[in-house]
Formats: C-alpha cells, sequence, structure tokens
C-alpha cells in the first residue's frame, strides 16, 4: 500500500509539517493533517487519496 503523501504528491513544504509524515504514517491514521481541515476520519473512505493508496495493486 502507498503512504498518503506518495499519492497526492505532496511538496516538501507540505509533507515537512505533515503529522502523518513525521509519524510514519497516513493521513486517515493521523489527527492534525494541513492537507485536510475536515477532523472526521469517518469521511476518508470515500476519499481518493485514501481510495488510490488502498487498490489492491498497490505495494
Amino acid at each position: 500500500m502507498k503512504r498518503c503523501f506518495e499519492v497526492r504528491c505532496c511538496p516538501v513544504s507540505c509533507y515537512m509539517i505533515c503529522n502523518a509524515y513525521k509519524n510514519g504514517t497516513n493521513c486517515w491514521d493521523t489527527n492534525n493533517i494541513p492537507c485536510c481541515k475536515r477532523d472526521n476520519k469517518d469521511r476518508c473512505k470515500s476519499c481518493h487519496i485514501y481510495k488510490t493508496a488502498h487498490k489492491k495493486n498497490n505495494n
């Protein structure tokens, strides 16, 4: 599975301040991320980043 910042192609200025990147997690597993201000993790499964990262062919 790809990491969220790989799918989104985040610029260095974004992922260097991102808690998901710093903690080695994905955005749907992390609070306070700069690219998504929804703070509603129930909505992650409908997000294109989440869907792309979870495609079967991604390792």
